[in-house]
């Protein structure tokens, strides 16, 4: 968790969720990630809602090329491990810098089995 104080010190502390793993992705990016990646899960299991991220990790294909706390400036690609309904499946997440913002895709087709 990803916990920053009220401006000025008054009211109450933001508290963001952060993924487990190893994921180079700030929490906006995680947010937005985790959206797509849930929307594609949810198609490969119609009806299921109990659906949780296990692990980050970057794909060895294409592994962010950063240090930690430093910024990204060239597209990575991680993959996310998820279980739904007792069922684990890998999404592939690749996150693409540019001067509008990073682009996310989870690409049709992304789930795979588990590493």
């Amino acid at each position: 968790m990803l916990v920053a104080p009220a401006s000025g010190g008054t009211g109450a502390a933001s508290v963001t969720p952060l993924l487990p793993g190893a994921t180079a992705a700030d929490p906006l990016l995680q947010r937005e990630g985790l959206r797509l990646a849930l929307l594609a899960v949810r198609d490969a299991a119609p009806g299921c809602e109990r659906i949780a991220v296990t692990d980050t990790r970057a794909d060895a294909a294409e592994p962010p090329a950063h240090g930690r706390g430093e910024a990204v400036r060239r597209p990575w690609a991680e993959l996310w491990a998820l279980s739904a309904c007792g069922r684990a499946s890998a999404v592939a997440v690749r996150f693409a810098p540019g001067r509008e913002g990073t682009e996310i895709v989870v690409a049709p087709g992304a789930i795979r089995p588990p590493p």
